[in-house]
């Protein structure tokens, strides 16, 4: 009785090891498995940094980062500042502002495949047309056209000044024909324009919005909202109030307008939620709180949702999931909390220094 008593104990550690995962480290995850956040770093003296978080899914699973994840995968660091970044098909492109490029890396191991170089100060990056992207320059006010395959600028084209997030749309002209949106918000100074391009990067379109326009998203209907961040005046009294314009997607024109009252206050962060029909935002860029409009309000929102203050705000449309990012002391670490779309906190993750921006998987 005791000799199969051994064997039957025996027998389960053995079973037990052989059902033990292998640990996971930062070159066997599959960082499709959750999020990238991308970390600004110290300004000018320093380098910005990938963040992965994968959120647990059922009981048995656990939540967990990944620091410095670029850097330990690949043995160099991202660069000074990162910006923004975007899933295109099976690869991760991450925005390096000071840098002047666009850090391509494998979307599942990080493995860097190629590095887009000799750019001015670019910020944000979009898929448009076949096999091409198209990146935002702040320094050269215009648009870089890439061939994702080669990896290399194949078109440009003038903007005005400080092109921001551009955004790929459907828009309903002679026919439905695919457009992209380009926020121009001035750089350092002043601007009030949405500027339309083709696939052939030609302009076709411009569209008067308020001071500094910064980026746009497609309500349930199909028509366009910009947010706009207003002009912050930093030596006078000259500033101007952020607000949102909807453009129409058969005329290209501005239908509805809803403007804040406080000058002092520049919004950021525009999100569409399906869910209910809101557009959702933060109610000024830096140090906001989470503000939510619907579609078909024609007052300034002032009721926080949520009642915590964000450097910046992401969103995942597939799990409702918000994500508010904290740049704490700015030369420490940073934190991500994660709520869900009734604002019931989830979770609360440490980052890398400023986190500005959520990369999601797709």
């Amino acid at each position: 009785m005791k000799t199969k008593s051994l064997l039957s104990l025996l027998s389960g550690l053995i079973l037990a090891s052989a059902c033990t995962p292998e640990p996971i480290t930062p070159l066997t995850q599959d960082y499709r498995d959750g999020i990238v956040v991308v970390n600004e770093g110290p300004f000018m003296n320093g380098t910005g940094s990938l963040t992965f978080i994968h959120f647990a899914e059922g009981r048995r699973d656990s939540t967990y980062s990944i620091a410095n994840a670029f850097e330990q995968v690949n043995g160099r660091s991202l660069g000074n500042i990162a910006q923004s970044g975007v899933t295109i098909g099976n690869r991760l492109y991450v925005v390096v502002n000071n840098a002047g490029t666009v850090e391509v890396m494998d979307a599942k191991t990080l493995q860097s495949v190629g590095v887009i170089s000799n750019l001015g100060l670019p910020r944000y990056i979009v898929p448009f047309g076949e096999n091409r992207a198209v990146v935002s320059d702040w320094m050269d006010d215009r648009l870089y056209v890439i061939d994702l395959n080669t990896l290399s600028v194949v078109d440009t084209a003038e903007t005005g000044a400080g092109p921001e997030q551009l955004f790929v749309g459907t828009a309903a002209l002679s026919s439905s024909a695919t457009v992209l949106f380009v926020p121009c918000s001035g750089g350092y100074g002043q601007a009030n324009k949405v500027e339309i391009f083709n696939e052939a990067m030609n302009k076709i379109g411009e569209v008067t919005v308020g001071d500094q326009p910064q980026g746009l998203v497609a309500d349930g209907e199909g028509n366009f909202w910009v947010l706009c961040q207003g002009y912050n005046d930093w030596a006078g009294t000259a500033s101007t109030p952020g607000g949102l314009y909807k453009i129409d997607k058969i005329t290209l024109q501005v239908t509805h307008q809803v403007v804040s009252t406080n000058a002092s206050a520049h919004p950021s962060s525009l999100f569409y939620s399906a869910d209910n029909n809101q557009l959702v935002f933060l109610s000024d860029r830096y140090t906001g709180t989470v503000v939510s409009l619907s579609v078909n309000q024609s007052q300034w929102p002032t009721t926080p949702a949520v009642n915590r203050i964000f450097y910046s705000l992401g969103y995942n449309a597939l799990t409702g999931d918000y994500y508010g990012l904290l740049p704490l002391n700015y030369i420490g670490n940073g934190r991500l909390v994660r709520f869900s779309h009734q604002w019931q906190p989830l979770d609360s993750i440490e980052t890398g220094i400023i986190p500005s921006y959520v990369c999601l998987p797709f």
